[in-house]
């Protein structure tokens, strides 16, 4: 197209961005429910000072939180001294933290146990979370996820996953969008990001699993993993990004100018015409709100 033209649309774009008032909204996220559980299984260990004989269960449950509580458990554990003068001490926590937002869901988990003694003391913290949410448009949204082992002798393992699901409790999995499984015996860390499509009238689950195993002798184990969940803007079309300003409008114009689909906005599909360029406007002046 001619260089007149473009530039023709650059005015009608800056014009109506300062002409428009509110404009047309974009997807949110509609939370569901959440169910978090941290479980404490141990041997040779107990909850009191001078414990003696074997010990194994759930020091902590909690299930059907609120979708933005937190969760925080940790204690200590005894043995002994017993009749050969053997002594075992422990420690463990387990952390639950989430923020929710209408584009944005963040779930930070960290877990850890401590063993000494000479009495075989064993130590699992397992921490879970499992979160239901739909959205009211479809959308695309971007899964961000970072993880951290610090592994002596014993093992840790860490997972995210975002899922499709059917509705109703224990539902079967319709389609995996992201996952992610660390374990092994070093140490690590890293971050994976994707992006995803979501659709509304759809129900997705985010399931976040955390283990802190101690074996006889293999000192502190600790893991954390953090997912956050991040619906796109339609209008945040340039670097930085959560950053709406001309950059955006420039790139859009230059799609636009490309008869680039993704500027295709309005109906009728395949037609590049003001239309679209008023339903961007509208996305750009609503401020990813």
């Amino acid at each position: 197209m001619c260089e007149a033209g473009r530039l023709g649309r650059v005015v009608l774009v800056m014009a109506g961005t300062l002409a428009l008032g509110a404009g047309s909204a974009w997807a949110d996220i509609v939370p569901e429910s959440r169910e978090s559980t941290a479980t404490l299984t141990v041997a040779n260990l107990g909850p009191f000072p001078g414990y003696l004989g074997g010990y194994s269960g759930d020091v902590f449950t909690e299930t059907g939180l609120a979708s933005g509580d937190d969760l925080f458990v940790a204690s200590s554990l005894f043995y002994g001294p017993d009749g050969f003068n053997r002594v075992n001490a422990g420690d463990f926590s387990a952390m639950q933290t989430v923020a929710c937002g209408d584009e944005e869901v963040d779930i930070d988990f960290s877990q850890s146990a401590s063993g000494s003694g000479n009495a075989n003391p064993f130590i699992n913290m397992i921490n879970r979370c499992t979160y239901y949410f739909s959205v009211d448009a479809d959308t695309s949204a971007t899964v961000r996820v970072t993880f951290d082992g610090d592994i002596a002798s014993g093992d840790d393992f860490v997972g995210a996953e975002l899922l499709r699901v059917e509705g109703g409790d224990d539902p079967a999995t319709l389609e995996t969008l992201f996952a992610l499984q660390n374990s092994g015996a070093v140490s690590g860390s890293g971050e994976v990001e994707a992006t995803v499509e979501l659709l509304a009238g759809e129900r997705y689950e985010i399931f976040m699993r955390g283990d802190a195993e101690q074996g006889p002798s293999s000192g502190l184990i600790s893991s954390a993993v953090r997912l956050t969940l991040t619906l796109a803007c339609p209008a945040d079309l340039a670097s930085p990004t959560g950053v709406l300003d001309f950059f955006d409008v420039l790139e859009y114009l230059a799609r636009f100018d490309a008869e680039d689909p993704s500027a295709d906005l309005a109906a009728p599909d395949g037609t590049f015409d003001f239309f679209d360029v008023l339903e961007y406007l509208s996305l750009f002046d609503a401020e990813c709100e």
